[in-house]
């Protein structure tokens, strides 16, 4: 929900009762320390602090190996390959991606292994190598479908795989395909009440028809993703479509 610091303070509060010593069990201990740092880690990551958020999550892994969870260890490598994606850290984060994939098969966890192949897709999109993102974004789709796209979770993550896919079309100007996808991106945000993916299967639809001289149906579109974006006090995503929006008003001038 955003409320850092009041995470974050209650996960301190968790660590300070661990030091209790009617806390005996020292594998229960080290677990719930592991899990701690996890979160920790999480939370840096989401405020940008990456540095901080690696330190801990590198902490979080080696604790949950101590106790052979493999689970947690899988989900603390996923995290660290996102922090090198988001800092263009391309061959790492595939890396590390490979390896949390096969601890997530290991322990049979289909649906965290097809995010591990959804996050490669979307880091070959990222570096334009579009055939090869279409095939691990179609591959993932495809298991989330079958091993939990009707979960919360899991429709969440499918969402982002077939938006993914209509931002590939949208790139290559197979413009009609790409409405399919945002469009059925969009129900699944909405079945799920993620009303920032909906607003960015919007605005994405804004685009082309933008691109498409669409003007009248782009403006509704962009105005509607502004508002959006607004409630949720993306800065960044409202700017994004007011800038569209004026764009839509000098090309009409022309």
């Amino acid at each position: 929900m955003g409320y850092y610091e009041r995470a974050r303070a209650e996960i301190e509060t968790i660590q300070l009762k661990l030091e209790d010593k009617a806390i005996e069990h020292e594998e229960s201990k080290t677990n719930i320390k592991a899990n701690c740092l996890e979160r920790l880690g999480y939370i840096c990551r989401m405020r940008s602090e990456n540095s901080e958020a690696k330190l801990l999550l590198t902490e979080a892994k080696t604790q949950f190996e101590k106790v052979g969870n493999q689970l947690g260890v899988a989900q603390c490598i996923q995290s660290l390959s996102n922090i090198c994606a988001a800092q263009s850290e391309y061959s790492e984060a595939k890396l590390l991606l490979t390896e949390a994939k096969t601890q997530f098969e290991e322990v049979g966890d289909q649906v965290g292994a097809a995010h591990c192949i959804q996050i490669l897709g979307n880091i070959c999109r990222m570096q334009s190598e579009y055939s090869e993102a279409k095939l691990l974004l179609t591959g993932a789709r495809t298991q989330f479908e079958k091993v939990g796209g009707q979960r919360g979770a899991a429709q969440c993550i499918l969402g982002h795989c077939i938006q993914s896919l209509g931002d590939i079309c949208a790139g290559q100007s197979k413009y009609s395909e790409a409405k399919l996808l945002f469009n059925e991106a969009k129900t699944r945000f909405e079945k799920v009440g993620d009303q920032l993916g909906v607003a960015q299967c919007i605005r994405s639809l804004g685009y082309i028809y933008a691109g498409q001289s669409e003007y009248s149906e782009a403006k509704l579109l962009l105005n509607e993703a502004k508002t959006q974006f607004e409630k949720f006090g993306d800065q960044l995503g409202a700017a994004q479509c007011i800038q569209s929006l004026h764009d839509i008003s000098r090309m009409r001038k022309l």
